[in-house]
């Protein structure tokens, strides 16, 4: 398994199989969210979302990632 630690609180794990997990998706507020994951492609490939508690820098991301993850057609893809 690879483990991404990607800024504060937020981590992305890729399994043996290619499948990719995300840890407390923190994206806007967290400044050691890289830049270069801020796009389509990194939100596309998650494929689960573990959350480990409710605060704010744990969980802030879950709109931004279902948005980008839902299909123009309005049927969501997570």
């Amino acid at each position: 398994m690879q483990i991404t630690r990607l800024g504060h609180a937020m981590y992305r794990l890729i399994s043996k199989t290619q499948k990719t997990y995300l840890i407390d998706p923190f994206f806007n507020l967290n400044p050691g969210f890289p830049p270069a994951y801020d796009n389509d492609d990194f939100y596309q490939s998650v494929d689960a979302v573990f959350l480990t508690h409710g605060h704010f820098d744990h969980t802030s991301g879950l709109a931004k990632l279902i948005e980008k993850k839902t299909r123009r057609d309005g049927r969501g893809a997570i």
